[in-house]
């Protein structure tokens, strides 16, 4: 049986781990939206008015995001300017295997994992950019901080120590990503 969890505090409303989206029992198209290409779908939501004459909430029409409903359904610790990440690169794929959501840290050009999904919460790490490593004094280039260890004879963790700032050389020199 496929797992389902409900969404936007809807009991009408609910996902599944692939990222299709049901709602009175009926499946919801999904479309790509605007120059993004995000995968979208149109629901219908309360709003914030209330209709004193039925006494319910109104209800209308509302674009939203499937990967926005799927950090909602699934995941956990979702902070301030995190943005999504597809790791097929496709937008269009909004699967929990394939969404993570993550902050982009410019000064080390690097992008913090802040959040997966529920069954392996915790799992943070960081992911660098291309992945290279530069020697400062030298200008040479590895594709990782282990092989620029072995070029000075030091150690891996030593340069991610000077690499992450908590370092300021290691083996007499200055690393930095490429």
């Amino acid at each position: 049986m496929e797992d389902w969890r409900y969404i936007l505090n809807s009991k009408d409303c609910y996902i599944n781990l692939d990222g299709d989206v049901v709602q009175n029992d009926r499946e919801v198209e999904p479309f790509r939206h605007g120059r993004s290409g995000y995968r979208a779908v149109e629901l219908l939501l309360s709003t914030n008015e209330y209709d004193h004459g039925t006494r319910e909430w109104k209800r209308g029409a509302q674009v939203v995001y499937v990967w926005e409903l799927m950090i909602q359904a699934w995941f956990t610790r979702f902070p301030d300017g995190a943005e999504p990440y597809f790791l097929d690169r496709d937008v269009w794929n909004c699967s929990a295997e394939n969404l993570r959501a993550v902050i982009f840290d410019p000064s080390t050009g690097t992008e913090r994992v802040v959040h997966a999904r529920e069954e392996s919460w915790g799992y943070s790490f960081d992911k660098r950019l291309k992945g290279r490593v530069e020697i400062l004094e030298t200008n040479a280039t590895f594709s990782s901080p282990a092989e620029a260890a072995k070029a000075v004879n030091g150690t891996r963790s030593g340069v991610s120590l000077v690499l992450s700032g908590r370092l300021e050389t290691h083996c007499g020199y200055h690393f930095r990503w490429a």
